[in-house]
């Protein structure tokens, strides 16, 4: 265990989707796994400190081994990863000979018995070969492609021997964006090319060079990197749209490969996809253990967001979705005054505070209404009469909230001598969507009756309004446990 606690230099972006898994403690297996792909992983670490910064050699061929991995198992492909110790385009010679005597071939009476380092084998065995080549004195990175055949008869060897060569160079290019000392650098890059591939047995000349594959020109070292890399993507393309070709019967021509690169060269985009290609490959060689996030990092990090900022004008991101749908409110619709008020039972105050309780027997309430209903009718139309502007000095106005508009109460239950039969309890009023509010009147006792007959056919009952002053009167006079009848004044 540490003697401090690991400070972490970042944070992951949230999303639901994505579970970081923090705290878990990993096998010894998945950290060996982990520990074997730190190359790759530090080739893609490095593409994010500064956009000017060159492409080193492990962000250079990691990328490209994830993008020729559909070519390379059937041997269209290879690419030569050469680390920075191993100095074969060294420009002092010593150093150079120094390397070759690594790659020298162990020579027989018969080629097929020589015995070639794993380097100059590949390239013998594959078709093609991308080999982007960092020239360590300029720190300038010079693109070759290579396409092999075999030695015709009658030209077996410059020597005259049959055994000095079998294998031939038959189309070469040589791209190189930086314009200062060019046609220099192309030579000494073919020099050492020739002696290289000779310890492979495979010929060279300086005939098969072409120059048809040009690209555009860059200004700036640092950028020779990133368009090495996009030279042999775009190689990898062409190779796919032969290979498409003829596995649709058409006539393949391999001119294609050496045609012009026509396009602006655009670095940012280059390192992004280098970045991308890395981060992939580094998943691939983990057989999917580890896996790509986002991170906030922190000041400890040593993070320079400036660097990475091509400062180009760009558009904000346009999104189009479905407008959302507002959820309509609830409507309270106010009724008008009616000329007839009806006085509403009493309902005491409830022990957590509400105005009105709602009974239990209340449809015990609604069966026993209903049988005594139609004897009342007549009687309440009577008294309606007289009781219609009761309460209209009191300027007391109904707020009532429901789907139709109105609320219409039961006829209070009589017994035998007239009289209300226990206490009633006023039905709630529902409101839009099902929502029910709880609706409580109090009887005046000052009640004044009026004479005024309500209009024809308006038999509706209003529950009275109360109003704070009213309830703490009545609150000192005891609670309301019946409910008043009013006499008929007529």
């Amino acid at each position: 265990m540490p003697a401090t606690p690991l400070t972490s230099a970042g944070r992951l972006v949230a999303d639901p989707d994505f579970k970081s898994g923090w705290g878990a403690v990993l096998t010894p297996e998945i950290n060996e796994v982990v520990r074997s792909v730190r190359k790759e992983a530090g080739a893609t670490y490095r593409l994010q400190t500064a956009r000017d910064e060159p492409i080193t050699v492990a962000s250079m061929y990691t990328a490209l081994f994830w993008e020729a991995r559909n070519f390379r198992n059937s041997s269209t492909v290879f690419i030569p990863a050469i680390t920075e110790e191993f100095k074969l385009f060294a420009e002092e010679d010593e150093v150079f000979d120094a390397s070759r005597a690594v790659i020298r071939k162990k020579a027989s009476e018969n080629i097929r018995d020589t015995e070639f380092h794993p380097l100059l084998k590949s390239i013998r065995d594959s078709k093609f070969t991308l080999w982007p080549v960092r020239l360590p004195l300029e720190d300038i990175w010079v693109t070759i492609a290579l396409q092999l055949g075999g030695i015709s008869e009658g030209s077996k060897g410059s020597q005259g021997s049959p055994l000095h060569y079998d294998r031939e160079v038959v189309a070469c290019a040589i791209i190189d964006p930086y314009p200062s000392a060019r046609d220099d650098r192309r030579n000494f890059v073919k020099k050492r090319l020739a002696e290289i591939l000779g310890e492979g047995c495979i010929r060279f000349n300086d005939g098969v060079v072409m120059g048809t594959f040009t690209t555009e020109d860059i200004s700036k070292l640092w950028e020779t990197g990133h368009v090495a890399y996009a030279i042999c993507r775009e190689f990898i393309r062409r190779l796919n749209v032969l290979k498409y070709q003829e596995d649709c019967g058409h006539s393949v021509s391999t001119s294609l490969l050496w045609s012009p690169f026509e396009q602006h060269h655009d670095v940012d985009s280059y390192r992004e996809s280098i970045m991308a290609a890395c981060a992939h490959r580094t998943i691939q060689n983990s057989n999917y253990l580890v896996r790509m996030a986002l991170e906030v990092p922190s000041k400890k990090s040593n993070h320079e967001p400036g660097r990475l900022d091509p400062h180009v004008e760009d558009l904000k991101d346009s999104w189009f979705t479905k407008p959302k749908t507002k959820t309509p409110r609830k409507a309270e619709v106010e009724v008008p005054e009616q000329d007839n008020i009806v006085v509403a039972p009493l309902t005491p105050v409830s022990e957590h505070g509400s105005r009105v309780s709602q009974s239990n027997n209340q449809n015990e309430y609604d069966d026993d209404d209903d049988d005594d209903v139609d004897e009342e009718e007549e009687e309440d139309d009577e008294e309606e009469d007289a009781d219609a502007d009761a309460d209209a000095d009191e300027n007391i106005h109904t707020d009532l909230v429901s789907q139709g508009g109105a609320y219409t109460p039961s006829s209070p239950v009589l017994n035998e001598d007239e009289k209300p039969v226990g206490d009633q309890i006023i039905q709630s009023i529902e409101e839009p969507h099902d929502s029910h509010e709880e609706v409580s009147t109090e009887v005046s006792q000052d009640l004044q009756e009026q004479d005024d007959t309500p209009p024809e056919g308006d038999t509706k009952e209003q529950p009275r309004e109360v109003t704070p002053a009213k309830r703490e009167r009545d609150d000192e006079e005891g609670p309301p446990t019946k409910r008043t009848k009013l006499e008929d004044t007529e």
